[in-house]
């Protein structure tokens, strides 16, 4: 796919391909982008952009800052781009906390597309006129985003329904867009531009992300899931899903009619109270990341809703996290050791949530954890927030380098989100307080006779399969070692490092020797004129002077710009 991505945009095969590709050019150029185009290999364009550019258009944006620029750039490239950037905003690790911070005021700003044609798409998704379905449709959508547009309908036994429209060219845009994401991506990681981000395995983590997103099925699965896990409960109310109405451009479910959680006089119309709602909400969400391992990631005051008797409605089940169990229990012990002042504890659970860690038996690590602590315990209770406690724990993470899971992250984010929510609700709210119950219950679970059990006959089934295959691999071993067949593999650090610069020297020193080849028989050809002459003087001969010089002159130009002379 790759290669035939290169291919049309060498020969001009796909115009779609060639026009986007030059937008992309363009804007990044417009903001200031140049250098990672020629890390990407291709900086030509971006002088043919820059060259056009207005003087007054490059001076306005070069008053920005560097990661003002980015977001803007971003904006500016359209949906496929912000979503890629919504999503690395939930990866401190991946990203600088500047553009976290930026990343996090995008904002997409797409019109709605003709309610006819939203009807028509209803109508192929199913199967049947919108008027043997319904008994009223509303053309104009009532929201708007870059994925889809929502309206209003009603079913013929008189249910209020949400329809959900898949915008109808969003796929082939988010598509070409991948193209072109991977081609770039490639392009850095060959010339070793960003290496320790991995952009072809982000590109490749997004691709699968983003198509399940516009997937509208895989929301319709998420929101079946969520009210299995509240079947019954009497803090959350959940929207009725509609699957035979459902397909992967279109989602139906039921209205919510309820309150903004911020809308101080709808709360008192259903007899809400903002505490009540701040704790149920909270409880919720715990709940969610706790007991059942798949949770709302994204809980910011435009997906909740207040019902009444204080219950809380989810909205919007795109973005769902998955946590296993035993990372539950891990992340319980980070959040315990702080609480409890327990760096012991806290140390354990990051050191077995990582993926990758490079801390264990660091004494310097060990102190810094215990100053967080401290600092952490030295505040009043009113100033104790998840938001200064996670930033200090990623603080560690990033000067670490320890790799986190990415559901991590957006755990955090989402414990941050919902606790800014309750503060909103409830000034006196401590998330905190609200958070230790389902830890110690968490804690204690893990401790449990039955859990115990449990790990007790998995330890033993594991031990009883190692002594029953250990003979017979003992044995295929030295059956090998007796054949000669056992190799060891040897990787030396640094190697790779030393053989590119081998490479490099050895290339230019070869071209050295061409180019004075070519100076040398340049040479002789003028000294013997060799025919055909212009004005006493071999053509040839001076063709080749012009070429050694072309090349030694782009070969000075690379050792300079590399700095390495």
């Amino acid at each position: 796919m790759q290669t035939g991505f290169f291919d049309n945009i060498m020969f001009g095969l796909d115009f779609r391909l060639l026009r986007r590709y030059r937008q992309i050019i363009g804007i990044l150029v417009k903001y200031g982008f140049q250098d990672l185009l020629s890390d990407a290999g291709v900086s030509w364009g971006a002088r043919v952009v820059e060259s056009i550019l207005p003087h007054q258009v490059v001076e306005n944006i070069h008053s920005h800052t560097k990661w003002e620029r980015i977001r803007m750039a971003v904006e500016e490239l359209g949906t496929t781009y912000i979503k890629l950037a919504q999503i690395l905003s939930n990866r401190p690790d991946v990203i600088p906390l500047e553009l976290v911070a930026e990343f996090e005021k995008l904002q997409t700003h797409v019109p709605p597309f003709p309610g006819e044609e939203a009807k028509a798409i209803i109508e192929e998704e199913i199967g049947k006129p919108v008027e043997e379905v319904f008994t009223s449709f509303s053309p104009e959508p009532f929201a708007s985003a870059s994925i889809a547009q929502v309206h209003l309908a009603k079913l013929k036994d008189g249910s209020k329904v949400v329809l959900k429209v898949r915008r109808p060219d969003i796929l082939e845009k988010i598509e070409l867009d991948i193209l072109i994401m991977k081609y770039i991506a490639r392009k850095m990681e060959e010339r070793g531009y960003m290496a320790n981000l991995d952009p072809v395995g982000i590109v490749r983590a997004f691709d699968t992300a983003i198509h399940k997103e516009v997937d509208l099925t895989h929301e319709g699965y998420n929101l079946q899931r969520f009210a299995s896990n509240f079947e019954g409960s009497q803090l959350v109310y959940v929207p009725k899903y509609y699957p035979q109405y459902t397909t992967r451009k279109l989602l139906t479910m039921e209205f919510i009619d309820g309150v903004h959680p911020y809308d101080v006089e709808g709360l008192k119309r259903i007899n809400a109270s903002g505490h009540e709602l701040a704790k149920n909400g909270m409880f919720a969400l715990f709940e969610q990341i706790f007991q059942h391992g798949f949770f709302h990631a994204d809980p910011h005051p435009g997906n909740l809703f207040a019902m009444p008797d204080n219950k809380v409605c989810f909205i919007d089940f795109g973005m769902m996290g998955t946590v296993l169990k035993a990372d539950v229990e891990f992340f319980a012990d980070i959040v315990y050791g702080v609480t409890a002042k327990d760096s012991k504890t806290l140390i354990w659970g990051l050191k077995n949530i990582a993926v990758s860690q490079q801390f264990d038996g660091n004494k310097t690590f060990d102190y810094e954890v215990e100053d967080l602590i401290n600092d952490y315990h030295a505040l009043p209770a009113d100033k104790m927030n998840m938001s200064d406690l996670f930033n200090r724990l990623l603080g560690l993470v990033n000067k670490y380098t320890i790799k986190m899971p990415p559901d991590y992250f957006l755990l955090s984010k989402c414990l941050v989100t919902i606790e800014g929510v309750g503060h909103r609700l409830d000034p006196n709210l401590n998330i905190i307080e609200e958070l230790t119950p389902h830890i110690n219950k968490t804690l204690q679970d893990e401790f449990s006779p039955m859990a115990v059990i449990k790990r007790f006959f998995s330890s033993a089934r594991d031990t009883l399969s190692l002594m029953e295959n250990l003979p017979r691999d003992v044995r295929d071993i030295m059956g090998k070692l007796k054949k000669g067949e056992v190799k060891i593999g040897i990787e030396h650090e640094g190697l790779d490092e030393l053989t590119n610069k081998i490479d490099l020297a050895s290339n230019r020193i070869t071209g050295g020797f061409i180019i004075g080849a070519i100076l040398m028989a340049s040479a002789i050809l003028i000294a013997v004129k060799f025919p055909p002459l212009y004005q006493h003087i071999s053509i040839p001969g001076g063709l080749g002077f012009i070429l050694a010089n072309v090349l030694g002159i782009r070969m000075l130009f690379t050792i300079f710009r590399s700095k390495k002379y």
